[in-house]
Parts: C-alpha cells; structure tokens; sequence
C-alpha cells in the first residue's frame, strides 16, 4: 500500500508569524521553568541556556520565583501564577 503524503503551502507572512509565534513559547517556558526552578529553591547555575534570550529569560524568572517564594506565595498560588504565563 503506498503512502500518501501532503504537504502544506504557507505564504511568506504564515511562515513569519509561525516562527515568531514559535520563538515566544520557546521564550514563554523558558521563564515558566525558571520560575518554578526559583520558586523551589533550585541554584541558578541550574539553567539548561547557555546564552541569548531564553537565558536571559530563564534567568528573570527564576529571579521571579525566588522573590515570590521568600514573600511567602503558597503553592496554590504559586501554580496559578505559572499557569498565567502559559496563556
């Protein structure tokens, strides 16, 4: 039986805002899982990014999570905080 393939035609402007759109969430967990590594007392040498933007936004939330965590947020709190980023 042969294999059926498709394939997808973007315009120039689908393949742009895909990308883009593809970037923020690599950018969006980044600072979700620096959060949730900061907020559980986790070391900063700790981050998976050698460098760029998804460092640096490791880096902020992690820093983020450490304030949170010393300012007593609960992990019910905690949680639906992290969920907010992802949206």
């Amino acid at each position: 039986m042969a294999q059926q393939h498709q394939f997808l035609l973007l315009l120039p402007q689908e393949v742009s805002y895909s990308m883009k759109r593809q970037k923020r969430n690599l950018v969006e967990r980044a600072f979700s899982k620096g959060y949730q590594a900061g907020y559980n007392g986790r070391s900063r040498s700790l981050c998976p990014h050698i460098s760029g933007s998804t460092r640096q936004q490791w880096l902020s939330g992690w820093s983020e999570g450490r304030v949170d965590n010393w300012d007593g947020y609960n992990q019910a709190a905690q949680a639906q905080k992290v969920s907010n980023f992802n949206h």
